[in-house]
């Protein structure tokens, strides 16, 4: 839901769900067995964010501007409060299970709100503004994000399509959602998006090294890009600066080209993933070491490009940009890394990173954050801010990597650890961590990974239902 309200992006709406969030909290924590969250991983995870929030809310005291350094504080007592309570109604296997099938089903209905005012502007109205250009921003209201948010849900398709545990018409629902994710994501013509999402599908490949899973990437990634060849032939798709009628022309009838490759490719799925699933001949060390490597190459790769790419003011806002490495984002980090330079312990305080960049700044453009999750907490917060974030983030990793061994082919974690990739790559690029629509979606994912599968019983896999067995 707060995706329709710029995607929750301002104190207000961030207070509005905090509202929303603590009475449902209190609730469950009234009712649920204790310990509410499970020892280990799981309650360091929330120690870690709890601690993160807490300094951030104490930086206050020296932060250099008070109203924003409130809003940064009141969001981050949403994701505490989120956070937690996900921890304890996720320990539910009913609901554990359904949680990425439900993230998706939302994350589709964005897609397609998004899609339908491109692509029928005559028909579905939506606000165009001249900083977005022709990048998809609705509804979110940020391209970039809408990029995270739509990769996010390609991958979620991605991985359920690839679960043995689900009926062919199930798996083949999941594929056919994630194409419209896809050819949204394009259009967002968000580049830390694509390096995200190209990240995400080797994690959860190599995560599920099966042929099942293969089938399943292929079948989403050929089509989608079969229809981003076909955008660019359509300029009323990929861009705005046309006719609502020829627009809408067009628009409907790429439109109906997506539908019937959604369609196509979901029907191939069901009728190619029946029988026995057979793993890659992909070795364990292998496996090992391109899991653990997946995230700081891909985040290495991004910042090595940013840094040698023209460093320039106003950073193109149409397709072209996807075929450029000009970029601002170095200038941002630098000026966030002079920073941390000089407040090395706590920092300069929460929100306090664009006084920073309009003191220290070579270019005309404003900007509130210095793009890059990691580098703008060692500014704002210092070394306390950083260990504690560190904190966080290793201790879900961990819970996840925990949980991966101990049930391998968990469809679950599977999905959650590719989302989380894709997340952890695109916030040390972009401000996502203030989006809570994005913030949310990873931080809901990651403690269903955190908890144990449970004892209810997943669907049986198909070479062990008796019809199977009788065709084999």
């Amino acid at each position: 839901m707060l995706a329709f309200f710029g995607g929750g992006f301002g104190v207000r709406r961030a207070t509005m769900a905090l509202i929303v969030v603590l009475p449902i909290l209190a609730v469950c924590g009234a009712l649920a067995p204790r310990p509410l969250v499970a020892r280990g991983w799981p309650r360091l995870a929330l120690a870690g964010l709890a601690a993160y929030s807490a300094w951030a809310a104490i930086s206050i005291a020296w932060a250099r501007i008070l109203g924003d350094a409130s809003e940064d504080a009141y969001r981050l007592a949403l994701y505490c409060a989120a956070f937690l309570l996900a921890l304890i109604g996720l320990r539910t296997p009913a609901l554990r299970r359904h949680a990425p099938h439900v993230l998706l089903g939302g994350i589709l209905l964005v897609a397609l709100y998004a899609l339908a005012g491109r692509l029928l502007p005559s028909i579905v109205e939506q606000t165009e503004t001249t900083i977005a250009g022709d990048r998809l921003s609705q509804p979110l209201t940020y391209w970039n994000a809408m990029g995270l948010f739509m990769a996010m849900g390609t991958v979620l398709g991605v991985a359920t399509a690839g679960d043995a545990r689900l009926r062919p018409l199930w798996r083949g629902a999941a594929c056919a959602a994630a194409i419209p994710c896809f050819a949204a994501l394009y259009l967002t013509f968000s580049r830390a998006s694509y390096l995200a999402l190209g990240g995400a599908l080797v994690f959860v490949l190599v995560l599920r090294p099966t042929r099942r899973q293969l089938l399943a990437t292929a079948l989403v990634v050929a089509p989608g890009l079969l229809l981003l060849a076909l955008m660019e032939v359509l300029p009323g798709v990929i861009t705005i600066d046309q006719t609502d009628a020829k627009r809408t022309a067009q628009g409907a009838a790429f439109g109906a080209a997506m539908l019937g490759a959604s369609a196509a490719a979901g029907l191939l799925l069901a009728r190619l993933g029946r029988g026995e699933d057979r793993p890659l001949p992909l070795g364990r060390g292998l496996r090992t070491v391109a899991l653990a490597a997946v995230v700081p190459i891909v985040l290495g790769a991004g910042v090595l490009v940013a840094s040698h790419g023209e460093s320039i003011e106003d950073v193109p806002t149409g397709a072209g940009r996807v075929t450029t490495l000009d970029t601002n984002r170095d200038q941002l980090w630098g000026v966030g890394l002079e920073a941390f330079a000089a407040h090395p312990i706590a920092g300069i305080g929460t929100a306090s990173f664009q006084v920073e960049w309009l003191r220290e700044r070579d270019e005309r453009n404003s900007a509130l954050d210095a793009h890059s999750l990691y580098v703008e907490t060692l500014a704002e917060l210092g070394i306390v801010g950083g260990a504690l974030l560190a904190v966080f983030l290793i201790a879900v990793a961990a819970g996840v990597a925990r949980r991966a061994r101990e049930g391998p082919g968990d469809p679950v974690v599977v999905a959650a650890a590719g989302l989380l990739v894709a997340f952890a790559v695109h916030a040390g690029f972009d401000w996502d961590w203030e989006m809570p629509t994005v913030s949310l979606t990873a931080l809901v994912l990651a403690a269903a990974a955190l908890q144990a599968p449970g004892t209810d019983r997943p669907e049986p896999l198909e070479t062990d239902r008796p019809e199977t067995r009788l065709a084999a």
